[in-house]
């Protein structure tokens, strides 16, 4: 799947989030400090991505039982261009349907899911 989102184009392969340089949805040559073009890991919960969607000045990240929030950080030396957070709770999503924003955020800032079934 890939998603247009916030300048950005971003695509996944199995824990793999890349994102294209920011503003050339064509340009996926790895450079965080000029182009912004990078990519996260998402190696602490089991499978791969399932999904991914944009909510307002964010991203979510979905998995089969985890869900990240990400948010946009900038680049620099240090900076990871986009910053994930995983969501509380044990959420995640076989597909794109099953996914749903409360309209509500946490204490933390995170968005608050409505939990559905797991299959």
């Amino acid at each position: 799947m890939i998603l247009d989102a916030h300048n950005f184009r971003f695509r996944f392969t199995g824990r793999c989030l890349n994102w294209s340089a920011v503003g050339d949805f064509e340009d996926w040559v790895i450079n965080p400090t000029v182009t912004q073009c990078s990519y996260a890991e998402f190696m602490d919960t089991a499978g791969a991505i399932t999904n991914i969607r944009g909510y307002h000045s964010g991203l979510l990240v979905f998995k089969s039982d985890a869900a990240y929030y990400g948010r946009y950080v900038g680049a620099s030396c240090y900076s990871p261009i986009w910053e994930f957070v995983r969501v509380d709770g044990d959420y995640g999503v076989a597909h794109f349907p099953a996914a749903s924003f409360a309209g509500q955020w946490d204490e933390c800032g995170l968005p608050r899911l409505w939990p559905w079934p797991k299959e």
